[in-house]
Order: C-alpha cells, then structure tokens, then sequence
C-alpha cells in the first residue's frame, strides 16, 4: 500500500485519562531528546502532537468523560 507523506488517514483510538498523561511524558522527554540531538523537525511535531494530546486530555477532564 502507497500512501502519501501528506495523506490524511483517520483512526479511532481510545486511551485513558492516565494513558494520555503517559504519553504526554514521553513526548516531553522525545522532544527535549531530539532538541539535544539537533532534530528539529521530530522536536517540532513531537511538541506539536503533545500540544495536541494537551488540549484533548483537558477537554475529557472539563466534559467529565
């Protein structure tokens, strides 16, 4: 299967509030690791991802879910 760097594919996953809490913390450690190793562009979608992760781990906290 070919797929294209730019393709948007979809996925439904489910994770607890403490599992995306865990992935937050690796993906903090991820970025300051590919910042140290001059890998700007992992460090930039590593954060990206974790800003992403953020904003859906406190919108589950906020609905109560």
């Amino acid at each position: 299967m070919n797929i294209e760097k730019d393709e948007v594919l979809n996925a439904t996953i489910k994770f607890t509030i403490s599992e995306i809490h865990n992935l937050i913390i690796a993906l903090v450690i991820a970025t300051d690791s590919a910042s140290n190793l001059s890998q700007m562009e992992y460090a930039n979608n590593f954060s990206k991802l974790r800003k992403d992760l953020v904003k859906i781990k406190d919108d589950l906290i906020n609905k109560g879910v």
